[in-house]
């Protein structure tokens, strides 16, 4: 499942994602990719800027994932090292 919700950050509105799971069966078959995109539509459909999330920095797994279908550092994330988590974005195509 794939938790988000519309939010404003940093003057901007965004679909946030506060949570996804994929159990483990289901895992690197596609339904990741497909909850996101799910989200990403839904935050165009509604004029989001774009899609943002927070990953912990150890999960390197889900960074490799969420990097792979184009989401970059946020200039709000910490950006520093000893940081425990990144912010994540990806902005709508649209804008």
């Amino acid at each position: 499942f794939v938790h988000y919700r519309f939010v404003e950050d940093a003057r901007r509105p965004v679909a946030y994602v506060y949570e996804i799971q994929i159990s483990a069966a289901a895992q690197g078959r596609g339904v990741g990719r497909f909850l996101m995109q799910a989200v990403e539509d839904i935050g165009v459909e509604r004029k989001m800027a774009g899609v943002m999330l927070t990953v912990f920095s150890f999960n390197q797994r889900a960074i490799k994932f969420y990097r792979s279908v184009g989401y970059t550092s946020d200039v709000t994330s910490p950006g520093d090292d000893d940081a425990s988590y990144d912010i994540l974005f990806k902005p709508s195509p649209t804008l």
